[in-house]
This record gives C-alpha cells, sequence and structure tokens, in this order.
C-alpha cells in the first residue's frame, strides 16, 4: 500500500495543492516551507490516533487562520484526498466498501474497477 497521490485546500499554510509521490519520495525544502504540513495532513486523513485529539481541528489549522465563513459563503473547509494504490487481498477485503476506482488517464474516479483482459 502505498500514497500515490495527495490534494490539500486550505490546510495550515496551503492554500492548495496537488502532490504525485513516487514509489520512493522525500520532502526536502527550507524551514517553513509546507513539509510538516504535508505530513499533518496525512495524518489527519488517515491516522488514527489524530481522531482521538479534542478537537481534532482548530482554528490555527485553518488556512491563514480563516475558519469563519464570509457573508454569502457556505462554510469554510479543510479538504484533504489522498489515493491510495497497492493494496493487498487483505486491505482489499477490509476495506472492499470504501474503495473507489482511480483512471490515471482521465484523472478521475471511475464508476467501477478497471476492466479485466487486454
Amino acid at each position: 500500500m502505498k500514497i500515490s497521490r495527495l490534494k490539500i485546500k486550505r490546510f495550515r499554510g496551503i492554500r492548495k495543492c496537488r502532490l504525485f509521490f513516487t514509489d520512493h519520495a522525500v520532502l526536502v525544502g527550507d524551514n517553513n516551507s509546507g513539509k510538516s504540513t504535508v505530513l499533518e495532513a496525512i495524518d489527519l486523513a488517515l491516522g488514527p490516533d489524530r481522531l482521538s485529539r479534542k478537537p481534532v481541528i482548530d482554528e490555527h489549522d485553518f488556512y491563514l487562520g480563516e475558519y469563519l465563513a464570509n457573508e454569502g459563503e457556505k462554510s469554510r473547509k479543510i479538504r484533504i484526498e489522498v489515493t491510495i494504490t497497492g493494496l493487498n487481498d487483505e486491505q482489499r477485503s477490509r476495506f472492499a466498501d470504501y474503495i473507489e476506482w482511480w483512471d490515471n488517464s482521465k484523472d478521475a474516479f471511475q464508476s467501477g474497477p478497471p476492466g479485466r483482459g487486454c
């Protein structure tokens, strides 16, 4: 199992980004460039320990600390989307009800598993 793609929107210092990970990835950069924010976003989406914190997120987790909606705006939301690939049989069985199929060529989810054959 590996993280292949990460999309972050309005989380800490990241307004919007999309990262693609190869089989081996290293985050390198200056201080305050977002390395820890990327890892915290992954932890927020996938880390069960983070969910036991109360509150799970606070006002400092919102981009520029903007957590209140402006007039006419529905809400301010943090969005973190993690695409995981390479599940083994046990993982596919365990997460069967939550699996969505991804089409790399269209950069979008598809309605069912990819066709077999060919």
